[in-house]
């Protein structure tokens, strides 16, 4: 939680960046990536009877839909595991006072998750040359996990010294 990416010693990559950093190595530069991992329990302390923060994270949409779900925790997670991972896909840097409205997980006619952008997160991504997402989650008791493509063509590749923080 809170954009860190350290392991439980709190030494090194966490490993959401370390499979991202494994996948880029053999994507096309169509392609950018995001992964996060987010325990459950973890979340849910978190936000768990906190009803601002969790209106300050999540969207009205993003909130009902979960709280709808026999096991709502789990649905939250996964989008908050989904916004963080894109906000590293288009390389941006998740600092107190991010858009997190900016990403939002809906369910398309199918039922599937899409993700929509908008504000500075857009902005960013149709600069770098990202025109649309695939979104993969997933859940367990524990965990929950995202992966985001921006996908495009000629992206722009950005070194981790270059993420821009984006804030509202």
């Amino acid at each position: 939680l809170g954009g860190e990416d350290r392991d439980e010693g709190g030494e090194g990559q966490g490993e959401g960046e370390a499979l991202a950093s494994a996948i880029r190595r053999h994507l096309p530069p169509e392609v950018r990536v995001g992964v996060d991992l987010v325990e459950v329990a973890q979340l849910r302390a978190r936000f768990e009877g906190r009803d601002g923060l969790l209106r300050e994270v999540f969207t009205p949409r993003e909130v009902e839909y979960a709280m709808g779900q026999r096991r709502p925790w789990l649905h939250l997670a996964a989008r908050f595991a989904a916004k963080e991972a894109a906000f590293k896909a288009i390389g941006c840097v998740v600092t107190r006072g991010v858009a997190w409205h900016d990403v939002e997980i809906r369910r398309d006619e199918a039922g599937e998750p899409r993700l929509a952008v908008s504000g500075e997160t857009a902005r960013r991504a149709a600069a770098l040359g990202v025109t649309r997402f695939a979104v993969s989650l997933s859940h367990g008791p524990r965990y929950a996990v995202a992966i985001i493509l921006g996908l495009g063509s000629g992206l722009a590749i950005t070194h981790p010294s270059e993420m821009l923080d984006c804030k509202t």
